[in-house]
């Protein structure tokens, strides 16, 4: 009988905080808020997202590799950041003509 009420005093317990961390706020948003926030900038998924830019990088490197011995051309990467200027100043140079 002592094992019963444990288990309800308990359960309750685990109910009773799940409801104050999904509902009470703190500093302006709940705690599981809180939780999610910091789990995006700094938990798994920021590491993977680190880790696929590495192989991505790691990918064009080889076809650089892998280019330049056979067609002996050298391949040029470009990020956006420097597709939008390319294309800012080429439009820029259409406007002057």
């Amino acid at each position: 009988m002592w094992s019963l009420i444990k288990f309800l005093v308990w359960t309750g317990f685990a109910i009773w905080f799940g409801i104050f961390l999904a509902t009470h706020e703190v500093a302006g948003r709940t705690p599981v808020q809180h939780l999610e926030r910091v789990w995006k900038k700094h938990g798994f998924s920021a590491q993977v997202n680190q880790l696929k830019g590495n192989i991505k990088s790691a990918v064009e490197d080889a076809k650089d590799s892998a280019s330049t011995v056979w067609d002996k051309k050298p391949r040029e990467r470009h990020s956006p950041q420097d597709r939008e200027a390319i294309n800012k100043l080429v439009a820029k140079r259409n406007e002057e003509k």
